[in-house]
């Protein structure tokens, strides 16, 4: 995705996971997010390199959530806030979205249960 991160279609989108490669100093995001106006959320990567920090905050002030709020960068300062009132903060070199080519969301599992 070309947009800037400002621009990342990631309102009411959900975070799965965050993952962060300490040796290859990258960071990465499993998520759903709305990339077509009046269609279904899809799976996508979020994916920082050239990482310098990452913080997380699981407090829930705002109530239990997985859901996006908003996003701001600030420089090399990458902030998404939760539904939850919670912040991922990344400081990083860059930044990039994939949409996922999985039909499957993460986070969901195949088979019986």
């Amino acid at each position: 995705m070309t947009a800037t991160f400002n621009d990342w279609p990631l309102h009411d989108g959900v975070v799965y996971d965050v993952t962060v490669d300490w040796k290859q100093r990258t960071c990465q995001i499993r998520a759903a997010a709305f990339v077509e106006r009046n269609a279904a959320a899809v799976p996508c990567i979020l994916a920082w390199t050239g990482v310098r920090s990452v913080r997380v905050s699981m407090e829930e002030p705002w109530g239990r959530s997985v859901c996006v709020n908003s996003q701001e960068q600030a420089g090399q300062v990458f902030r998404i806030e939760m539904q939850s009132g919670d912040d991922i903060v990344i400081e990083a070199e860059a930044a990039t979205m994939t949409v996922s080519s999985s039909d499957q969301h993460p986070g969901t599992s195949q088979g019986a249960g």
